[in-house]
């Protein structure tokens, strides 16, 4: 390396640096603002863990890949259009995610999360900084933009993390930013944090009727799951698995809309989302029926349990099999046409 590239690529490690530290502090802003007050732990243990690591992946990249740094640090031409749609979506996501854990914080909305769970989420957090670490330092042309680097002769890297998985960046998204609730100790900012996993799976390639279908029977699946906890638990886990519940069917419940007026398509989504909120508010009088008969000849909720689980598993069924492809119906659709 001549002693033009290195100082070439040490004002590149300083801009790069600069760039993630102040991405830093607009986090560390957000957190703050959020919660009202420098007093919180947790904030400050995330906001170091944010200031130690990114310097140290921009010098292991200059050391290891200063064309990487460059390209890095570089806007292109050939960059796909979406990929400058996807990109702001992802800071939307990201930073959504740390104003809401410090609101969260200021209204105490989750309470205080169990140890456990932090401490889960913290390390879950680490390798979810770790793998793209990994696969910076394993594939050359890891690029912050999604664009063919035929400059540069792009090969397809097979080594690192990329012997296991296609997409290991995005793969730790997809763990990371719910991590990072935890890792705040916020139940709430996983709202955020799960619609940047589910932005960050789409952009790894999957297509939205995949992501959509598998975020229903995920959701469905874990109120389920809770369900049954709470029938034949004690009953402090018992409790405890409502809460679970309640993240399952409150995660769905805006999708179930969204996804209805989808399927119907221009022509009909009025009269669809209008048929499906009648049948919906049945729900709301045959279960309280059915829940007091049950409670009344038994003497206990574990059957109402049950029976709601078991209505939940059909939620399962039905996404996973019946519906095959959430996407607009061909009402004009004929018999041979």
């Amino acid at each position: 390396m001549t002693a033009q590239s290195t100082q070439l690529t040490a004002r590149l490690m300083v801009a790069y640096t600069a760039r993630l530290l102040i991405a830093g502090v607009m986090l560390a802003a957000l957190l703050f603002a959020g919660a009202g007050s420098l007093n919180w732990p947790l904030g400050w243990a995330f906001v170091i863990f944010w200031i130690v690591s990114k310097p140290v992946l921009v010098v292991l990249m200059g050391l290891r890949s200063p064309e990487l740094l460059a390209e890095r640090t570089t806007s292109h031409e050939n960059t796909p259009r979406y990929d400058r749609i996807i990109l702001p979506l992802y800071f939307v996501f990201c930073f959504g995610t740390f104003l809401i854990a410090g609101l969260d914080r200021r209204w105490g909305w989750s309470g205080t999360l169990p140890a456990p769970w932090i401490i889960l989420g913290a390390l879950v957090y680490l390798v979810g900084n770790a793998v793209p670490l990994w696969a910076i330092l394993s594939n050359p042309y890891f690029s912050d933009e999604s664009r063919i680097q035929s400059d540069r002769g792009q090969r397809v890297s097979t080594g690192g993390p990329y012997r296991y998985v296609r997409h290991p960046s995005y793969a730790a998204t997809m763990i990371l930013w719910p991590a990072s609730a935890l890792f705040l100790g916020s139940w709430w900012a996983l709202i955020p944090g799960a619609a940047e996993a589910i932005e960050g799976w789409i952009a790894s390639g999957a297509t939205p009727n995949r992501v959509r279908k598998t975020f229903f029977v995920g959701t469905h699946a874990v109120a389920a799951t809770g369900l049954l906890v709470g029938a034949l638990a004690p009953p402090q886990i018992a409790v405890a698995s409502l809460f679970v519940v309640a993240i399952g069917l409150g995660a769905v419940g805006p999708h179930i809309f969204a996804t209805g007026q989808t399927l119907a398509g221009p022509k009909a989504a009025g009269k669809w989302v209008g048929i499906q909120n009648g049948w919906a508010n049945f729900a709301g009088i045959l279960g309280p029926i059915f829940t007091g008969v049950i409670v009344d000849r038994t003497g206990a909720w574990e059957g109402a349990f049950l029976l709601a689980a078991g209505f939940t598993v059909i939620g399962v069924v039905a996404w996973s099999v019946m519906i095959r492809k959430i996407e607009p119906i061909v009402w004009d659709a004929r018999p041979g046409a």
